[in-house]
């Protein structure tokens, strides 16, 4: 808990002597190599993992900005961002590029697709 206080500050008082408010910008500078060697053990582009370690950070000083208080700080920085590169992977998965000679194309199936469009332009009356 006293970890928490850290980065918190003494809102409450109760440390003995009271903890500074070292603020966010000392927790990303104590913990910025630690969350970007947890997101490379999950993402291996470094140009990802930069991406990543970002979005991780974002969505750690909202969860404090909004009240959140951890009970250990360490774990969950790092749960913070191993969860952050998992969502990244799975939306990377979902958003896979398939190349496009892997695609059936519709002139592959199809040699004529204009076959049917010109059967029906016959029944179309001339203007």
């Amino acid at each position: 808990m006293e970890e928490t206080r850290w980065v918190m500050g003494p809102g409450d008082g109760d440390s003995d002597p009271p903890l500074p408010r070292l603020g966010f910008d000392a927790l990303y500078h104590r913990y910025e190599g630690r969350v970007m060697a947890t997101v490379r053990e999950l993402v291996d582009s470094p140009a990802e993992a930069e991406q990543v370690a970002q979005e991780a950070w974002l969505a750690i000083h909202h969860a404090l900005a909004g009240g959140g208080e951890p009970a250990r700080l360490t774990p969950w920085v790092e749960r913070v961002a191993r969860n952050t590169a998992r969502r990244h992977l799975r939306r990377r998965a979902a958003l896979r590029e398939v190349p496009l000679g892997a695609m059936p194309l519709w002139r592959r199936a199809d040699p004529r697709p204009w076959a049917n469009l010109e059967a029906h332009l016959e029944i179309v009356p001339a203007a």
